[in-house]
């Protein structure tokens, strides 16, 4: 299967002249309409070309009148000639884009999908959603009967009633319409269901208490149902404020109704507390203070102390919008302060007691990063290791972006974050991209004093290792600038690094993707950049095996069977395995990059040595492994080398070894565990392969092979579980060679003195018992029948693995 699929001249017949994703509209934004007409018409798989003439006729003002109609002609054509019953899921998506351009062939698809697949599709699911997208679509076809016409097709009545209800969710109607509408509805569970979609998108909008007051009333009517409760009721009281004190009068008799039987999740639970609670302070001020008073009691007899924390630091972040200070300290009983030091002083005893600390500290960062940020430090510098404590700052830029007003985000405050964390797993990845589609989409941040920050800050996304998320990152920053200061220079850098980093990507296929989706971006604000990335794409897709997108998941699974089925000739020593190889070796040499073929062959290169052919071993290592990385990206360097780790150590240690040292620590630690998982397990495919904590069949070598790769390790986690698989294995293990009393004592010994100089890790759990719980672990679990080592003679004791 694999030959068949990676075979050259079949699989150009069949992929000739398919597309890339974004290449369609990159030649559209560049007046490159003829060509772009040409390449669909030349599809070759008539569904693919349907679907790019579909996607031109969406780009309408970008083709001439004629051309519209010769695009019109062609679609008309295929939906004739298309069995589309043969392929429902495909013509289902096809018919969606279709339904904006020709509703009745649109339809017609669908009536065929559906009455030839009436046991897999459920038509009226279908219907219900054509329908919606129909009426979505009206102002754009000009025929708003369209949603009349489909939505007649659905034949349950109560399915075809929501439908009709769901409109409004696309229109701008008053709210007594849409309670109208609502009101149609047989199903109360229906009836919410919209509500909770409609309401937090109107909540603005006259009489929208009327509105909470149907949803209140709609939660009690179907409270003898299985449904989260807490987390509706938080969606309806965001309105609640807009409310008169008549209606909330009205709203809080429900409320109280329901009090008693909302109370789980716990924080859906607290933040509709707490919604309602500010609210009310005006119109009902003595009906709020005592939801605050019932509520922080409740908060404080909570078992969890965990949860307890968390609920206490989400009372805080809402500290100032309760009501009065003063009042609302009188209330509780305690001030902010002392709630502060309650805080701080609770997550503290419980770090010191659980392992689990990112989870302990996530709810209270969230809640209070905002408007407590000097709590944050004081709750995170109690995180036991440094690779926690990172990722902590990174949730907390994170959370300060997501929750933050756009108008009232301080970027200083931000860095300030993602100084105190790090790179390693993407830490700073994550929040630097949200500020980027922040700047990307947002209208009312203040772009004058942002524009100093992000010039100052600019090397954190120099620094993101993913090639692709960071031309993203800086593609927005780059449109961003050019919209609101198109004379500043700075935007040039921005150009330079993007086109830096494009022409850097080493694995052809991808470097054509993302060109064709600079060239959809560029085209926003110079045709001539736009130009000329995608001539160099079009120059590029001339010499690439692969000629579409559609191909490369296919392709990438193939060629993953094509060595693994390689692997397995090697492994069962197949009389013509060498000429299968060679025919493998002409299939991938022009098609791989160095770094593909370097794992690809790495894998191959495994079996040999599982099949002790030593020789060919080190022939493929020495031939496909390249031995000067610094020509690659960063991400393409930890790629490759994470990749071929478990031959390279095999290889060269020392080589590896030294390589390693030019990386974070948790790459290093990361790279370490694959080798342990390989030596472990046996099997060259890294996807084959489950670490799980078992007996496994070693030999006296793969002990000493698991040692040396701890000697190098920093991670208490790799300690703690190679410790307890090299115990188990000595004990229950069933190598062909079984180990000697000598060998056993020696490699409990090493495993005893390494653990012993290692633990506590610098970076590491640091308290009392972390060194003395793994030791102990190790030697109690590896002690056998016929050992002559005695834990009691030389005075351990044993120490719980759960401190």
């Amino acid at each position: 299967m694999g030959r068949f699929i990676l075979n050259k001249s079949t699989s150009r017949e069949i992929e000739n002249n398919e597309l890339w994703d974004n290449e369609l509209e990159a030649l559209l934004v560049t007046g490159h309409s003829d060509q772009a007409l040409t390449l669909a018409q030349d599809i070759y798989l008539s569904e693919e070309r349907l679907k790019s003439f579909l996607l031109i006729a969406h780009k309408k003002d970008c083709i001439s009148p004629a051309n519209y109609e010769m695009v019109r002609t062609n679609i008309n054509r295929l939906v004739d000639t298309i069995q589309f019953e043969k392929i429902p899921e495909k013509a289902i998506e096809l018919a969606k884009l279709l339904l904006p351009i020709d509703y009745q062939k649109a339809m017609c698809i669908v009536d065929r999908v559906t009455t030839s697949n009436k046991e897999a599709i459920n038509a009226d699911k279908v219907y219900t959603l054509m329908s919606l997208m129909a009426y979505k679509t009206g102002d754009d076809t000009g025929n708003v009967t369209n949603f009349d016409l489909v939505s007649d097709k659905i034949a349950d009545e109560e399915l075809r009633s929501f439908t009709h209800a769901a409109k409004s969710l696309f229109e701008d109607v008053s709210v007594e319409h849409f309670l109208d509408e609502l009101h149609k509805l047989p199903n109360d569970s229906r009836k919410l269901q919209l509500l909770q979609i409609w309401l937090p998108a109107h909540k603005e909008k006259d009489h929208i208490g009327k509105a909470v007051l149907e949803a209140l009333h709609l939660i009690v009517a179907v409270s003898d149902t299985d449904m989260p409760k807490a987390r509706i009721l938080k969606t309806v009281c965001q309105s609640m404020g807009r409310m008169s004190q008549e209606d909330m009068t009205k709203a809080m008799t429900y409320i109280e109704s329901i009090k008693d039987t909302v109370k789980y999740p716990t924080y859906d639970y607290i933040d509709a507390e707490l919604t309602i609670i500010e609210a009310t302070k005006d119109e009902l001020p003595d009906e709020s203070k005592a939801h605050l008073e019932d509520l922080y009691l409740y908060i404080l007899e909570l078992k969890d102390a965990s949860v307890r924390l968390a609920c206490l630091s989400k009372l805080l972040g809402r500290f100032e919008y309760l009501g009065n200070k003063a009042t609302t300290e009188k209330i509780l009983g305690t001030s902010t302060v002392e709630l502060r030091h309650q805080i701080i002083d609770g997550i503290q005893q419980l770090l010191g007691e659980t392992a689990y600390h990112v989870k302990i500290v996530e709810e209270p960062i969230k809640a209070l990063v905002c408007d407590y940020p000097t709590m944050i430090d004081e709750i995170i510098k109690n995180v036991n290791t440094k690779e926690r404590r990172s990722r902590a700052y990174s949730l907390a830029a994170f959370y300060y972006l997501s929750k933050q007003d756009e108008k009232k985000i301080d970027l200083k405050r931000f860095f300030a974050l993602i100084d105190k964390t790090d790179n390693v797993y993407g830490n700073r990845d994550k929040p630097l991209r949200l500020l980027s589609r922040i700047l990307y989409y947002a209208d009312d941040i203040n772009h004058n004093s942002f524009l100093p920050l992000i010039k100052k800050h600019f090397h954190y996304y120099e620094e993101i290792e993913d090639t692709s998320k960071k031309i993203i990152a800086f593609m927005r920053i780059y449109i961003w600038m050019r919209k609101h200061f198109p004379s500043d220079s700075f935007a040039d850098k921005i150009k330079k690094e993007i086109l830096g980093s494009w022409k850097s990507i080493n694995i052809l296929k991808e470097k054509i993707e993302c060109g064709y989706f600079l060239v959809k971006q560029f085209a926003k604000d110079s045709k001539d950049d736009a130009e000329d990335v995608l001539q160099q794409c079009n120059k590029m897709k001339t010499g690439c095996f692969l000629t579409s997108s559609s191909c490369v998941n296919a392709y990438s699974i193939a060629l993953d069977l094509y060595s693994r089925s390689m692997g397995l000739l090697v492994r069962n020593h197949v009389d013509n395995c060498s000429q299968m190889l060679r025919q493998f070796e002409e299939d991938v040499d022009m098609q791989l990059s160095t770094i593909e073929k370097a794992i690809a062959w790495s894998t191959i290169a495994l079996e040999y040595y599982l099949a002790n052919d030593n020789d060919q071993f080190h022939n493929l290592c020495a031939k496909y492994f390249p031995t000067d990385l610094s020509a690659y990206s960063m991400w393409d360097q930890k790629c490759l080398l994470w990749g071929i780790s478990p031959a390279l150590y095999y290889y060269s240690s020392n080589f590896l070894f030294e390589q390693l040292q030019n990386y974070d620590e948790q790459f290093q630690n990361d790279v370490l565990k694959h080798i342990l998982i390989f030596i472990t397990c046996k099997e060259a495919a890294f996807s084959s392969s489950t670490w799980e904590f078992k007996a496994y069949d070693l030999s006296f070598k793969d002990y000493q092979d698991l040692i040396s790769i701890l000697e190098h390790g920093t991670d208490d986690d790799l300690f703690f579980q190679t410790a307890n698989i090299v115990a188990k294995s000595i004990r229950e293990g069933k190598p062909k060679q079984v180990l000697s009393t000598e060998q056993k004592s020696t490699v409990i010994k090493d495993m005893v003195r390494i653990i012993s100089e290692k633990l506590p890790t610098k970076n590491g759990i640091q308290h009392n018992g972390a060194q003395g719980g793994l030791s102990v672990a190790g030697r109690c679990r590896c002690l056998t029948k016929d050992s002559n080592t005695s834990i009691e003679k030389e005075g351990y004791i044993p120490y719980s693995l759960q401190a």
